[in-house]
């Protein structure tokens, strides 16, 4: 009883966690339906353990009860039993002088005839206890079949779902970095035109920032305004390059994170769907 209590007591956290995690609905969000695949997986061993526990349990109390057979057999041993007794106490038709001799005999065979019926009645209401709780565990044993192969085809529809999960979770990193890519093109074409919008004194000012120069200890001899404009939009390409590349590299790992999670909630959803399909069958 103890065992059959606790396995419904953790398939039941495992179901209030998924409801937890499903609320609110938001099918259309991609981190929701990472978040509630995880946390299915990370949870479903509870559902697992939960359900061997009651099923372990109803096998340790099937072991004190009798099987239908033996039930069977008793209750038809009982009722011969009693049968006979009933047929040894009828009045045998004999003579006067052996009926006094066989007196005694007769009420002996009454009294154990008597405490067999009685042993007879109580039978059948022993019988029908073992009868209850025999449906009760084959009751029990029916919903720890009918969650088995529930828990097998919700994991089995979660397999797919990762491969759905992950080509548009790619789709929306391609898309980020290809805005992310605009942006920085367009920030360095406005930063290209102010520059070469730029007066002299300013393309000064900014070769000598660029040069990590003090313009009070400046040469008097500097570049052309030509060569130092070539030198800030060289310096500007540089920084884009630069900026790109990170940008590649975060999309990179974002990819490779979201395929490594998919994978894992995809591995570990067909081992569960095995597991709860082979709990169902030899349940």
């Amino acid at each position: 009883m103890i065992l059959t209590t606790a396995g419904w007591a953790l398939f039941t956290v495992f179901v209030l966690t998924v409801i937890g995690g499903l609320l609110p609905l938001q099918p259309r969000n991609l981190a929701w339906s990472q978040n509630i695949s995880r946390l299915i997986v990370d949870a479903g061993s509870l559902a697992l353990v939960g359900l061997c526990l009651v099923r372990y349990g109803s096998y340790l109390r099937s072991l004190d009860l009798p099987s239908r057979e033996s039930l069977a057999t008793s209750l038809r041993n009982a009722g011969r039993r009693s049968s006979a007794s009933a047929s040894s106490t009828r009045p045998a038709q004999s003579s006067p002088a052996s009926s006094s001799g066989n007196l005694l005999s007769r009420l002996v065979a009454r009294i154990f005839s008597g405490s067999a019926r009685s042993g007879s009645r109580r039978d059948p209401f022993a019988v029908d206890q073992h009868v209850k709780d025999k449906l009760a565990l084959e009751r029990n044993k029916l919903w720890v079949r009918r969650m088995a192969i529930a828990g097998a085809l919700g994991m089995l529809l979660l397999a797919p779902l990762q491969v759905v999960i992950f080509i548009r979770g790619a789709a929306a990193l391609d898309l980020e970095f290809t805005k992310a890519t605009l942006q920085q093109r367009q920030q360095f074409e406005q930063l290209e035109t102010a520059l070469r919008d730029a007066p002299a004194e300013r393309l000064r000012q900014g070769w000598l920032q660029l040069k990590r120069l003090d313009p009070a200890s400046a040469p008097a001899t500097l570049p052309a305004p030509a060569a130092q404009l070539d030198d800030l939009i060289a310096e500007a390409n540089r920084n884009r390059d630069s900026s790109l590349q990170s940008l590649r590299s975060q999309a990179s790992g974002a990819r490779f994170a979201l395929g490594r999670d998919s994978l894992r909630v995809l591995l570990a959803s067909l081992v569960y769907g095995w597991a709860f399909w082979a709990f169902f069958r030899r349940a």
